[in-house]
């Protein structure tokens, strides 16, 4: 998998009662990859298709990983623990995955008054520049193809979705419950049933979490509003998928929740 050395510095920030950090190798022996070794195989290939694999942005199996990975730590877990998601770490490396206990806890609590029956917490992606209305969101023409959204459509119609600011994946907050459980099966759901238009756009896992988001009317964690320079390569977005800048804002309460 990508990034693989910058993961394994996380072991040197102690900030969680246990970390999961997967390789190819143990993805392929999960029990539902290996269930579904033959979708994840049609994934592949569109992933390494000529039109897919120069992108800046390939992701094996077009991260469709995600979820397993995810389903595979709730398992694992007790009823009302959290699962953090991050894959931030090509932005700052290990450093930038460094969060301090308390500051994930009272993030954690924060969120936890404002959306007490939320089984997923995501980000609202922002723009380039947060400090300016018309930049403070990322268009989202410009993050879910026509391809997806057309693929998808049954799920939320294309003028509805393109009508809706987007969201990160880099950062996904999992409190363990069913609901949360069958949220992640229908995401994984998403990439086998519609293999074509779950690879079709550059966010590709990111793009279905969209479409499910919205079709599930999910409360998504806006920071946009609260985040001024300096930001990492002077973009506000690629602040934001640092894990630190992420919690940070969420244990200050520099957030408000919100739907899609």
């Amino acid at each position: 998998m990508p990034y693989e050395r910058a993961l394994k510095e996380m072991g040197e920030h102690v900030w969680a009662d246990r970390k999961m950090l997967w390789t190819e190798e143990a993805l392929q022996r999960d029990p539902l990859f290996v269930e579904h070794r033959e979708a994840f195989a049609e994934l592949e290939r569109i992933a390494q298709s000529p039109e897919l694999r120069g992108h800046k942005q390939w992701r094996p199996y077009c991260a469709a990983f995600k979820p397993i990975i995810i389903l595979r730590a709730m398992s694992e877990a007790r009823k009302g623990d959290y699962v953090l998601w991050t894959d931030s770490s090509k932005y700052a490396g290990g450093a930038g995955l460094a969060v301090a206990a308390d500051q994930l806890r009272e993030g954690l609590r924060q969120l936890d008054e404002r959306a007490p029956a939320q089984s997923l917490t995501a980000l609202v992606h922002c723009g380039i520049d947060c400090t300016q209305p018309a930049l403070r969101y990322e268009p989202q023409s410009r993050l879910i193809s026509a391809r997806t959204a057309n693929g998808y459509e049954h799920l939320v119609p294309r003028a509805a979705l393109f009508a809706r600011a987007g969201l990160l994946t880099t950062h996904l907050i999992w409190k363990v419950s069913e609901g949360a459980r069958q949220l992640a099966l229908e995401w994984l759901q998403m990439a086998l049933d519609q293999r074509q238009a779950f690879c079709a756009s550059h966010t590709q896992d990111q793009a279905a979490m969209t479409v499910l988001a919205a079709n599930r009317s999910l409360q998504l964690a806006d920071m946009c509003p609260f985040m001024r320079p300096p930001w990492l390569k002077n973009k506000c977005h690629d602040t934001q998928k640092l894990l630190g800048a992420a919690i940070g804002a969420l244990a200050r309460g520099e957030f408000v929740m919100r739907p899609l």
